[in-house]
Parts: structure tokens; C-alpha cells; sequence
């Protein structure tokens, strides 16, 4: 088991401030606050105009997030779900992106108004393989850094 501490912004669907802007710079600072390495932001979609878009997507905050994106990314893939609609620049659209200052990602994991999306997310088995898919991801990445990092430092001595 990867020895990795994970730090929850909330723990249930409840704002930590009734300004939406407030409650989105609140979450940012426990990044901050917690001399945290990485933010991994994780929600559900939704499409009013059509029930035939599925699939989930990944936000990252910049080309720093990338490989962030793409660890956690290839893990989900691996459940066959839904489609992955690939990795989006929200870096700047996207209050919780822009305000973290490691790299940074918001997971859409898929469209509560399509049927297929929505039974794996109202499935509580398929959630958590969904949250080992996204652990592995983010576990990959401390590995491949920490392994960076080490030989790196082997080097420079």
C-alpha cells in the first residue's frame, strides 16, 4: 500500500461557505494549507439537453497537471464504463483549478442524466472501484515523481 495522506476539502455534499466563489477559494486553501502536492477535485456531469452524452473528463490546471491527468485517466479507462472524453485546459475557467498553486485536476466522472453513466455512479461497488481507479492514478504519479526526483538526486551528488 502506497503511504500517501489524503486530505478531504468535505467530506459530504455541503458548502463550506454560502458565497459559491467563497466556498470554491476555501476549498483551494486547504491545498495550501496542508502543504498538500497535488489537488484531485471529483464530481458528477450533467447535460439538460440530451441524455446521450456519457462519458467522463478530466480537467487538469495546466501543462504541470498533464501527466496528473493522464495516470488518473488510464486507470479509468480500465473500468469500461463510459467513454473518455479526454483531458480539458481548466485552468483558467475553473475557480478550484486557477486558485491551487501543485498540480491540479477536476474529474467529471460521468452524466447522472445518462442511463448507462448513471447506473455505474448509483452502484456503490462501481464507485469505489471509480475511487481505487482514481487512487492508482495519483499513485502512479507520486511514484514516477518520487523516482524522478530520487534519481535526479543520485545524480547531482
Amino acid at each position: 500500500e502506497a503511504n500517501i495522506k489524503a486530505i478531504y476539502t468535505r467530506e459530504s455534499d455541503v458548502s463550506l461557505s454560502n458565497n459559491k466563489i467563497e466556498d470554491l477559494k476555501k476549498r483551494a486553501a486547504t491545498t495550501a494549507e496542508n502543504n498538500a502536492h497535488y489537488f484531485v477535485s471529483v464530481h458528477v456531469n450533467s447535460f439538460d439537453e440530451s441524455d446521450e452524452v456519457s462519458g467522463f473528463e478530466i480537467y487538469k490546471k495546466n501543462n504541470e497537471s498533464e501527466s496528473l491527468a493522464q495516470n488518473i485517466g488510464k486507470h479509468m479507462e480500465t473500468l469500461n464504463y463510459s467513454k473518455n472524453r479526454g483531458i480539458i485546459d481548466g485552468g483558467k475557467s475553473l475557480q478550484v483549478l486557477r486558485d491551487n498553486t501543485v498540480p491540479s485536476v477536476l474529474i467529471e466522472m460521468g452524466y447522472l442524466n445518462n442511463k448507462n453513466d448513471y447506473s455505474y455512479l448509483s452502484d456503490n461497488e462501481k464507485l469505489q472501484k471509480m475511487g481505487e481507479a482514481i487512487a492508482n492514478g495519483i499513485i502512479d504519479e507520486v511514484q514516477t515523481h518520487f523516482l524522478k526526483d530520487s534519481a535526479q538526486n543520485n545524480t547531482n551528488k
